[in-house]
Formats: C-alpha cells, structure tokens, sequence
C-alpha cells in the first residue's frame, strides 16, 4: 500500500486556487422564463371527448370514491 502526500505548500496553493474558482456568483447565462410565457397566453381550454361529457352527466349519488378503496378499514366496537 503505496500512500502518497503532497506538500503543505502545494496543498495551500490548490485550496486557494479552488476558493477563487467557486467563490464566484453563479447565474443562468439566458433568461429561461421568457420562453415560458408565450405558451401560457396561447393556451387553449382542453375540449373534452364524447365519452368524457357522458361520464360528466351520470348521476353518481350512492357510488364509492376512488379514494375510499384505498382508505384503511375502521372498525367499529360491539
């Protein structure tokens, strides 16, 4: 097992080197926002399907949600 050190100078002058490098305030070179904004105006409403507009109508009084099956079960003292 061959363990190499390097100098206590060397090792000085390699953390100052690497503290300048990333003491540097680090910004985005391009706005990125302005590609987002265009795309929100032209937006349209989503237009539902035949099929979605008929589920929307059903009547869904006593049915369970979807959540409720997932729910964990209580049970109740006699």
């Amino acid at each position: 097992n061959l363990v190499i050190y390097i100098p206590e100078e060397l090792s000085a002058t390699l953390a100052n080197y690497l503290r300048k490098l990333s003491d540097g305030p680090v910004e985005a070179e391009e706005d990125y926002t302005k590609f987002n904004t265009g795309d929100l105006k032209n937006k349209k409403a989503s237009k539902m399907s035949a099929a979605q507009k008929a589920l929307a109508k059903v009547d869904k009084s006593g049915m369970k949600t979807m959540s409720s099956f997932f729910r964990p079960k209580t049970t109740t003292p006699k």
